[in-house]
């Protein structure tokens, strides 16, 4: 039996009054008037509990799940959509929230995330009949160069409260509740944390979803479109170690410790502050979706402007100074136009049947004099493929 809230003071018959109010001509099943009623309970509560000097309660607040039940009725998504999937579940929208050091609710119809950035997708659902078993669902993330997804078992991080403004996102309560459990006409909301991965062009993202029944069959036979978003190429943290940095430039370097993805018409400056008189730059990266691109054709260029505004221009050349991580691959070998520049890093792969090794490449820049570089800018100026350039060092003089 739950145990109710007694504030000790004479307004306490007033509470019972309250409480036992039977909202005459009213439909007392009314999810908006119980909800109404618990919502005049609690003021009325904590009205009294400072009438009566803030005396301390007798015990704490447990709402039913009925009320539970109530109000998670009234979330609604901030992107709505509406999409039915047989006549048992119905998809009502999502949410997107970048999660940065302060988590901000994204509104736009299509917003922007980096390479690298982590956001979390809430997503809201329905239930028009009983549920006979544990839905999935699958979300494709897909663009031009590259996708990537967030499949799960439908409730499997259930949302019980919701973080209020200024609060960590810490805070969100998950719990499984998965769609065999769910009660006809609620709303339920699942929050799932995805992070952006580095190897996938920036541009244009669109957001596909299609339910998976309890047995195992495809609801709606086909993926349907709920959204869009963009990703653009701005620098994120490099994980590569010094050590390895350190083995193929050398003992003197700077680490700018940033990494970043180009794909066509991509533009990117680095500021620089407080770093040493260099004499070059060195650099690791990988090519994708680069096949077809000729040996010696320039893909990036690079321009350098030092600390009195003076600019050097180089470029990165396919085949030369990177290439294509999967040029190893022997069911796809015949196809490529450029050869592999000097391996930094390697490592096993399996596509299908097949398993071989995908490499990263260096290269080195060296400047025509030495100079303190103040920013760098990188532009990519092939019309296909990316590259991921996973970290970028300053040799100085030593």
């Amino acid at each position: 039996m739950r145990q109710r809230l007694r504030p000790a003071c004479a307004g306490w018959a007033i509470f019972e009054v309250l409480h036992n109010l039977e909202w005459h001509n009213m439909d007392a099943s009314c999810a908006t008037v119980r909800l109404a009623r618990l919502t005049l309970k609690i003021i009325l509560v904590l009205f009294l509990a400072f009438w009566n000097g803030h005396r301390p309660l007798q015990a704490e607040v447990n709402l039913t799940a009925q009320e539970l039940e109530d109000s998670i009725r009234f979330w609604s998504p901030s992107q709505k959509v509406r999409i039915k999937f047989g006549e048992k579940i119905e998809f009502l929208g999502y949410d997107l929230t970048l999660l940065a050091s302060q988590p901000m609710e994204l509104t736009a119809a299509a917003p922007e995330f980096g390479h690298n950035d982590k956001f979390r997708i809430t997503y809201y659902w329905r239930p028009l009949q009983e549920v006979d078993g544990k839905y999935q669902a699958l979300i494709r993330f897909k663009g031009k160069y590259g996708n990537f997804n967030n499949d799960h078992l439908i409730g499997n991080r259930a949302i019980l409260h919701q973080p209020q403004r200024g609060q960590e996102v810490g805070k969100t309560l998950y719990s499984t509740y998965t769609t065999d459990q769910w009660k006809i006409g609620e709303v339920v909301k699942e929050g799932y944390e995805v992070t952006v991965p580095i190897g996938i062009g920036p541009g244009l993202y669109q957001m596909q979803i299609e339910v998976v029944g309890a047995n195992n069959d495809y609801v709606k036979g086909e993926f349907v479109k709920f959204g869009n978003f963009s990703i653009v190429s701005r620098p994120f943290a490099s994980q590569l170690e010094d050590d390895l940095l350190q083995r193929l430039f050398g003992p003197n370097i700077w680490n700018i410790k940033r990494g970043i993805t180009l794909g066509p018409g991509s533009v990117v400056a680095i500021e620089l502050e407080d770093v040493p008189p260099s004499k070059g730059l060195g650099i690791i990266s990988y090519t994708n979706w680069s096949g077809d691109i000729w040996q010696d054709k320039r893909i990036v260029q690079l321009i350098v402007e030092d600390e009195k505004g003076k600019e050097f221009m180089y470029g990165l050349k396919q085949g030369v100074d990177t290439a294509s991580a999967w040029i190893d691959n022997p069911k796809e070998r015949g196809r490529f136009q450029h050869h592999k520049a000097k391996v930094a890093t390697s490592r096993p792969v399996r596509r299908g049947n097949a398993g071989f090794q995908a490499h990263t490449y260096y290269t080195r820049v060296d400047f025509s004099e030495v100079s303190k570089p103040a920013k760098l800018t990188l532009i990519y100026t092939d019309p296909e493929g990316i590259i991921i350039i996973q970290a970028i060092v300053l040799i100085t003089p030593g």
